[in-house]
């Protein structure tokens, strides 16, 4: 990937019509108890799921074994499933 995609100057996302960040109408309930008692990757989900980057790729670094693909993919399940619903 081209560095301007993933960290794009200023003056080139200025005339993008940017959508607005999503509103999320319920309170978030952590599917993984885990990431909902950990407040960075929980920070990290409530981002995501609002849609606060837009256009700006969401960038989730960490050294091994610290949760990076468990927040991913709590971030996917609360897309997918409703933002809060109970998993089934």
């Amino acid at each position: 990937l081209p560095s301007s995609m993933l960290f794009p100057e200023p003056s080139a996302i200025a005339d993008v019509h940017l959508k607005p960040a999503r509103v999320v109408t319920s309170v978030l309930a952590p599917f993984d108890p885990k990431v909902g008692n950990n407040p960075k990757q929980w920070s990290a989900v409530t981002a995501i799921v609002a849609g606060r980057a837009r256009t700006v790729p969401y960038i989730v670094w960490g050294p091994p074994g610290t949760g990076k693909t468990t927040t991913l993919v709590e971030a996917v399940l609360q897309l997918v499933r409703g933002r809060g619903a109970s998993p089934s």
